[in-house]
């Protein structure tokens, strides 16, 4: 019995539908098992573009309105919004650390 069969309804057409790509490049890649477009497309993509248009010089993100500085450091922030920059690149690319040199 495959996965399909356990559920009441069958996500892979609203999936395919969605009109997001990295959503429906994964739906073809991952469940259908079907040969999908290469990943790099996914890079291209205006809201990863968004992220990577912020990086900083030293591969860092800045934290945007950082109004709390008398409880942690800028320093602090910025590292806040590095990991949470690199983990939506994560989710959305499937950003491996080879790729990214830990």
């Amino acid at each position: 019995m495959n996965w399909q069969e356990q559920l009441k309804y069958n996500p892979i057409p609203k999936l395919l539908s969605s009109g997001n790509e990295a959503i429906a490049y994964f739906t073809k890649h991952d469940l259908l098992e079907v040969e999908a477009e290469s990943i790099q497309a996914l890079w291209r993509l205006p809201e990863v573009q968004k992220i990577l248009n912020k990086q900083q010089e030293n591969g860092s993100w800045k934290y945007g309105a950082s109004r709390h500085t008398h409880i942690r450091s800028n320093e602090d922030y910025d590292q806040l919004e590095t990991y949470r920059a690199l983990g939506i690149l994560m989710m959305i690319c499937r950003l491996k650390q080879r790729w990214i040199g830990f």
